[in-house]
Formats: C-alpha cells, structure tokens, sequence
C-alpha cells in the first residue's frame, strides 16, 4: 500500500511502481510493484483510502527476484520514498497473478 490518497490519484491504480526501502545491516532494498486497481485504508491519522500495490520483484545488488523468494524478509525493511515507473491512467493493465 502506498500513501497516495485514492481520491486523489485513483488514475494511478493500475500503475507500476518501485519502492526503495533499507534493509537493516544487508543495504538497500527495490521493489517493483503493481497496482491492485482496488483501494485499502492506509493506517494514518485521519486514516484515509489508498493505492494498494502487489510486490512482484526484489531488487539487490543488481539481481532481480520474486518477490515469493523474500516474503520473510520484508518485514525487516524500512520504506524510504517510492517512485511512479510506468503510469497507467487508462486502468486497462491487468494485474497478473504473482510469478510462481
């Protein structure tokens, strides 16, 4: 999930986009991720809507993973900014299932 309020950027909800994170001790982290086209409430205060994104690929040292591979490290990364890669206002990307 991004902090892109939804009524505000909606358009993007099919969107590529990357999130640069810090993985404590190991360095930085990019994901590459999708948008859902569906929105979800973003923990805040005043909590809002959102854009909520599928990860699909873990970026590190130059080597590129699914996202599958890391699912028990995600929890140690720490979120530094996040970048629109590809934009998709027309909302016709489909979200494809999660490579195996």
């Amino acid at each position: 999930m991004l902090p892109l309020n939804w009524d505000q950027h909606a358009q993007l909800a099919t969107s590529d986009f990357l999130i640069l994170t810090d993985w404590p001790t190991h360095g930085r982290v990019k994901l590459l991720s999708t948008g859902t086209g569906s929105p979800a409430k973003f923990p805040a205060t005043p909590d809002f809507m959102a854009v909520t994104v599928q990860l699909r690929t873990w970026a590190f040292t130059g080597n590129e993973e699914p996202i599958s591979i890391h699912l028990g490290s995600l929890g140690e990364l720490q979120p530094v900014a996040f970048y629109l890669l590809k934009e998709d206002t027309t909302g016709s990307a489909t979200v494809a299932p999660e490579p195996k």
